[in-house]
């Protein structure tokens, strides 16, 4: 972790130097992600008082665009859906709040800047339809909802996996941040990041609210995890949810993955007062302890795909890392 902490310090560092002309006018960055094929970085840093995305050709050293989006909007989390293009969540500024507010809003671009276009969001987005010697606006459909990524679909270069949580309707968009919409279920549909179209038929939907899905390694639904009265966890059996019993669990779990063999649910949870990763055996539901370690777990680290998990870290006076291989469970 630290060597490739210093490895891309240094990368950016010769990016900068070697392209001062270009270069963003910072050295902060936040995010960091490796496009598919190893040929560049997204990198995320502060722009003039914005979050921004720049892409570094890892070859050349040099910047090879980048996306600044307009006004009050700025970029959030983003992900490599191909070698070329990304999908970022779109974050808003409010002079009311002092963080950035996602409103559900999903943007995409290629790496030069062509095909821009917000894919999810309740804003109203034109795309330019040429037509003879002229062009004219069509205006795009817009939704008003909020849409969460469930899966990249890494082997599939044009449509990935989302929940869609519809708001009332008449609602605005700062009104998710102030008026409960817990009896709302989501809808799950693959979603063209080209052309914003969702698929015709929906995959799935949730069984309860303010639901987070889990795919398995052929990224079809496996587990969905949200909260009625309290918190629920289900798994998936042929169309149908199935609930595991509370019981089951500690006092405060949260699924993480599922095993590459797709047998169990990996979750972080607390028990007698200690937090550890637990195993969840998706046919006889039975649950076990990962670990032998006595100290509790503060937080964990995933790969980019969040499909294993690589490492701990452990509280303590001294907190330290343990490397992990957790995946074959």
């Amino acid at each position: 972790m630290v060597i490739a902490t210093i490895i891309l310090s240094t990368t950016l560092s010769k990016a900068f130097a070697n392209n001062s002309s270009k270069q963003p006018q910072t050295s902060k960055y936040h995010s960091v992600k490796i496009s598919p094929d190893g040929k560049h970085l997204g990198v995320t840093m502060m722009l003039e008082g914005k979050r921004t995305l720049a892409f570094l050709n890892l070859e050349s050293k040099q910047w090879a665009g980048g996306a600044k989006l307009p006004r009050l909007s700025e970029v959030g989390e983003f992900y490599w859906a191909n070698n070329d293009r990304v999908i970022m969540t779109v974050l808003k500024k409010e002079a009311w709040r002092p963080e950035s507010i996602y409103y559900g809003e999903l943007f995409a671009q290629n790496i030069d800047g062509t095909q821009a276009q917000m894919i999810y969001g309740y804003r109203s987005l034109y795309e330019r339809k040429a037509r003879g010697a002229g062009s004219k606006f069509k205006k795009k459909e817009r939704t008003e909802g909020t849409a969460h990524i469930i899966d990249m679909m890494p082997n599939d270069d044009r449509t990935i996996l989302i929940s869609s949580t519809l708001w009332p309707r008449g609602s605005r968009p700062w009104d998710t941040h102030w008026v409960d919409y817990g009896n709302r279920l989501a809808a799950v549909y693959k979603l063209d990041i080209y052309n914003a179209e969702f698929s015709k038929k929906r995959i799935g939907g949730g069984p309860v609210p303010y639901t987070t899905f889990l795919t398995d390694k052929n990224h079809e639904l496996k587990v969905a995890f949200g909260k009625s009265v309290k918190s629920e966890l289900y798994i998936r059996s042929e169309e149908s949810w199935e609930n595991v019993p509370a019981s089951t669990f500690g006092e405060n779990v949260t699924p993480i993955f599922i095993n590459e063999a797709g047998t169990h649910l990996i979750t972080l949870d607390t028990k007698n007062d200690k937090r550890s990763l637990y195993q969840l055996n998706l046919t006889d539901k039975t649950y076990q302890p990962l670990l032998d370690d006595e100290a509790s777990i503060v937080a964990v680290e995933q790969t980019k795909e969040g499909k294993q998990i690589y490492a701990a870290k452990l509280s303590g006076e001294n907190p330290q890392y343990i490397m992990l291989n957790v995946n074959s469970a």
